[in-house]
């Protein structure tokens, strides 16, 4: 039997591409099997996998997942058409696994296959003139406005909101030093396409395309998808720009939490934990990135990865804590900011592997990240430019009120898909633990210029897992062994 891995470690969910074998039955089966791979215990874990036919499918073919021939709650919708047929469909469903557990399904699909269940209850987005309304129930509330100015407009609970109403949200700094923020009424931008590509109750997603107008009639293409799924109380966002004419030097989001009180508390994970704690006026920084290419004898050596945490009073931060020398380790990447009563959990994937990366955190809830692609004061290259990160909201304590670390975010559940043998093989290992929510979580749970704009929607599906590469819908025989695993 062939396997073939088709998923991408720093992602909250394994997102994958393949070819389904033609339907000449009534129903057709497909073996997947889950892996994780990180030594990490998952609770209700999402998962999710894309299943894309070489030819459409009519849009009444059920779909159907089951585990030891039992079926099993997921969620099927269609994200990609061609007229009134169905080209891709989305698989998410929620797993438990014990560390380093393997566990195997089987996904049925055809016009005689019984449509698969689904939760009663569980996310949803409506749709108003202005914004999204992505809800779990009555327990948590995300308002996304449709221009994506601010990016997040309240993550709201029945005690309390995430975030103040005026963040900066999503913004990019060229190279020539100007700062542009998406959404920007005053810039008069093109409005951006907003729609849902995934309705819940397992899993929304919202997609925005568009150009980001820039300096001299300039624009850059952008993508951005945003993903909530039912077991955690975190957005996943994705930012694909088509930066091919090396305007972008970096990538950010600008975000105001609401904290009160005094102290404001700060983790971060760098090569080890650093933790902070912020009176008024007063901030902390962490960068990370590789450092100098040394050369010896004609050979050039590894770059070293180097963290520097920074902390003081806001405009004048001092050396707070360093990177060891000469083993460093990768920064993790992630943070908690904290008052009395919230947790905001930021983690960015891939930090620091490929790029300088960083996260400021001001007393009075003001977070900022970005990645700076410009290496050596060089113009940044051209091509795609990329940002996933997550922003998990929870009550404070986190060791309380969450049930999924920073470090699970970014190291997702491995996905693989078999074929190759007649029959596929059923077998599942390990236990399955009790799934397990967040606290306020219920379980139940132009042309060039329109070329750019396809290219960095095409871009977004390439680079969406872990903000780097992949995902080309490649059909199951052109698959490499390992994408992108790392």
């Amino acid at each position: 039997m062939k396997i073939f891995q088709c998923s991408l470690r720093a992602l909250c969910v394994s997102a994958v591409f393949l070819s389904v074998q033609s339907a000449s039955h009534a129903s057709e089966r497909l073996a997947l099997e889950v892996r994780e791979t990180a030594g990490i215990r998952r609770f209700g874990y999402p998962v999710a996998a894309e299943l894309k036919h070489p030819a459409a499918v009519p849009a009444t073919t059920n779909y159907r997942l089951l585990q030891n021939d039992k079926p099993i709650a997921a969620q099927f919708r269609p994200i990609e058409r061609e007229g009134d047929r169905v080209k891709t469909v989305a698989l998410d469903f929620d797993a438990s696994f014990l560390p380093n557990e393997s566990r195997e399904y089987i996904v049925e699909f055809g016009p005689d296959v019984p449509a698969g269940s689904e939760p009663d209850r569980g996310m949803k987005v409506d749709e108003t003139d202005e914004s999204f309304v992505v809800s779990h129930g009555p327990n948590l509330t995300w308002t996304i406005p449709k221009d994506l100015r601010g990016l997040l407009r309240s993550v709201k609970t029945p005690k309390t909101d995430y975030m103040r109403p005026d963040s900066a949200g999503l913004f990019i700094r060229t190279a020539d030093d100007t700062l542009v923020r998406v959404g920007d009424a005053a810039r008069n931008d093109p409005p951006l396409s907003a729609r849902i590509v995934k309705q819940g109750p397992i899993d929304c997603m919202l997609r925005f395309d568009g150009n980001v107008a820039l300096r001299d009639n300039r624009v850059v293409p952008s993508v951005v998808e945003l993903e909530f799924p039912r077991s955690k109380s975190w957005v996943r966002a994705t930012w694909t720009v088509d930066d091919s004419d090396s305007d972008v030097a970096k990538l950010g989001a600008d975000l105001n939490l609401n904290l009160t009180g005094e102290p404001t508390m700060v983790d971060f994970g760098a090569g080890s934990l650093v933790y902070a704690t912020l009176a008024r006026g007063q901030a902390v920084r962490l960068r990370a990135g590789l450092g100098p290419v040394i050369t010896i004898s004609g050979r050039e050596l590894p770059q070293k990865p180097f963290w520097h945490v920074h902390r003081g009073p806001t405009g004048m931060l001092e050396p707070y804590a360093f990177s060891p020398n000469p083993n460093s380790h990768y920064a993790e990447g992630w943070a908690h900011v904290m008052d009395r009563e919230r947790c905001t959990a930021v983690a960015l994937a891939e930090f620091a592997r490929h790029s300088y990366d960083q996260f400021e955190v001001a007393a009075d809830g003001r977070f900022q990240l970005w990645r700076d692609f410009v290496v050596k004061d060089k113009k940044p290259r051209a091509g795609p430019k990329s940002l996933t990160f997550w922003i998990h909201f929870v009550p404070f304590p986190p060791h309380v009120g969450a049930v999924t670390s920073p470090q699970s975010m970014q190291s997702p559940l491995q996905v693989m898909w078999q074929t190759g043998s007649d029959k596929p093989d059923q077998e599942t290992t390990g236990a399955c633990g009790d799934g397990a929510d967040e606290k306020h979580v219920q379980p139940r749970r132009h042309r060039g210029r329109d070329a750019r704009k396809t290219r960095a929607a095409a871009a977004l599906t390439t680079h969406k897992s872990a903000g780097l590469a992949l995902a080309r819908g490649l059909r199951l025989d052109e698959l490499p062994g390992d994408l992108a695993r790392h």
